[in-house]
């Protein structure tokens, strides 16, 4: 291991212990917030629609289809808008 990271390993491990021993007051100003209640997902706050989409239009109907090597042929053909 390099010097320069035992050395700061060291002083890590020191500032830590030296930490740990300081009076809950010393430590930092102490905070009187109520507790935060659990988080509720308000839903997508970026989601936007730009339009209902329209119901299909959907029709069917029978149509003469030419097909090479059966002639004309009647079919039943839908067709959505």
């Amino acid at each position: 291991m390099p010097a320069f990271a035992r050395l700061l390993l060291s002083f890590l491990a020191l500032f830590g212990v030296l930490l740990g021993t300081l009076p809950a007051e010393a430590a930092g100003p102490g905070r009187n917030d109520p507790p935060a209640g659990p988080a509720r997902p308000d839903g997508p706050s970026t989601a936007w629609t730009s339009a209902e989409p329209e119901p299909l239009a959907c029709t069917q109907a029978r149509r003469k289809l030419w097909r090479a090597g059966e002639g004309w042929t009647v079919r039943t053909v839908t067709t959505c808008r």
